[in-house]
């Protein structure tokens, strides 16, 4: 596996390349970097992506400009986030841009009156980034149904069979029972094989996130708790299988798949967290009143409301800005 030439991150297969700066890079985002520095070898990717990133203040825009937040699938690193920032401000309806590859975000800062909000997603997308309208309901979760399949066909069945082998003929051994079969045998030898191919199937398959997350963190010289996960889940593994080819019964399969369906459950679990924390910010969004009533039935912009003004709030309203009730009753 090859690593980008910027970051060190691993690359797709094919690389992303170009004619005009030597090097192989892991996404578009790296690759504007190196353009803009010239010389990847002298480069700082921190320096650079802050050089890519555009100068733009969402403070200094004109009030009638809209706020949009968009799913974006393809980021995994700072120079990403950069990339995406500087290609979306490159539309002239588009603002400002603030993207977050951590909760996979990018927020839209938008001239409503140049661009319709439903083709925002068409602008920044492309270059191996996919962005989509952040839905405002539990509808996200089907983004996560492919990872739930695969642990549970991945990790869950192969585990349980493990752990149900253990149960019913090594366990009872370690407590001073007598083994079902006789493990120095070869119905031994047949069950620590069975065990051995599901132990490797949970830990090559359903933990590969893991064990790229610890290649990476080596490549990136910033030990994380992937590599911690990786070292305990190798480390049984390993002693199980050469435990096995010297013919000891002492095996710790188990181990390997308890880390990996525990560890690959939370790593799950935090997904779905964080990404409706980030739905969260498109339902504040939506919520907001950018328009205020006033006694005479008109309306006018939040941002022209002052201090004193009198406002019209009719049943089912949002209430636009904080105040006093004068008058009026409501269920």
């Amino acid at each position: 596996m090859s690593s980008c030439s910027l970051c060190e991150l691993p690359t797709p297969d094919p690389p992303i390349t170009d004619e005009s700066v030597d090097g192989e890079f892991c996404c578009h985002g790296c690759l504007a970097v190196a353009q803009s520095v010239g010389s990847v070898a002298d480069a700082d990717p921190d320096a650079a992506s802050e050089e890519l990133r555009p100068d733009t203040d969402p403070d200094k825009l004109p009030d009638d400009y809209d706020e949009q937040y968009l799913h974006v699938d393809g980021m995994h690193c700072a120079t990403c986030e950069a990339f995406l920032e500087s290609t979306a401000v490159d539309n002239d309806a588009i603002g400002a841009a603030s993207a977050s590859y951590a909760t996979d975000t990018l927020k839209l800062h938008y001239d409503p009156d140049a661009v319709e909000s439903d083709r925002l997603p068409e602008l920044v997308s492309g270059y191996g980034y996919d962005a989509t309208e952040r839905a405002l309901s539990d509808d996200t979760a089907m983004a996560g149904d492919v990872a739930v399949v695969k642990f549970l066909i991945g990790g869950g069945f192969f585990g349980m069979m493990t752990m149900m082998w253990y149960v019913l003929f090594i366990y009872p051994k370690y407590f001073g029972f007598e083994p079902l079969i006789d493990l120095s045998g070869f119905d031994g030898l047949y069950l620590f094989t069975q065990l051995w191919l599901l132990a490797s199937l949970v830990l090559f398959y359903t933990g590969y996130p893991i064990l790229r997350g610890a290649y990476v963190s080596l490549k990136a010289g910033e030990p994380n708790m992937d590599l911690l996960v990786a070292v305990a889940a190798l480390g049984s593994y390993g002693y199980s299988t050469l435990a096995m080819g010297l013919g000891r019964t002492d095996l710790y399969f188990d181990v390997t798949v308890a880390i990996v369906l525990v560890v690959t459950f939370g790593n799950y679990y935090e997904t779905r967290i964080k990404r409706r924390a980030s739905d969260l910010l498109s339902e504040l969004t939506a919520i907001q009143v950018d328009q205020a009533r006033q006694p005479d039935g008109t309306t006018v912009p939040v941002a022209e409301v002052q201090p004193g003004d009198k406002l019209l709030v009719r049943p089912g309203d949002r209430i636009p800005v904080d105040g006093t009730v004068a008058e009026g009753v409501a269920a």
